[in-house]
C-alpha cells in the first residue's frame, strides 16, 4: 500500500548517509523524475525515515515537489 506523504515530513537514514554521502550528484535521476514521473514510491518506516529511496528523495527536493509516494 502506497501513501503520500510531506516532502518535509521526511527524514533520512543515517546508514544511507554513511553510504552515499550527501552530495551525490542526481541531475541525471532529477531529470528523469521531471520527465517520466517517480516509477518507484519511497520506502519508510512509520516516523518517515527514509529505507530506500535516498537517491530519489534527493531529486524530489531538487524538483521542490511538496509531497511524495511512500
Amino acid at each position: 500500500m502506497t501513501q503520500k506523504r510531506k516532502v518535509s515530513e521526511l527524514k533520512t537514514n543515517t546508514l544511507s548517509l554513511a553510504i552515499y554521502g550527501n552530495h551525490e550528484d542526481v541531475s541525471d535521476l532529477t531529470e528523469s523524475i521531471r520527465k517520466h514521473g517517480l516509477l518507484s514510491p519511497l520506502v519508510i518506516k512509520p516516523d518517515g525515515t527514509i529505507l530506500s529511496g535516498h537517491r530519489r528523495f534527493a531529486a524530489i527536493r531538487e524538483l521542490g515537489w511538496d509531497e511524495v509516494e511512500c
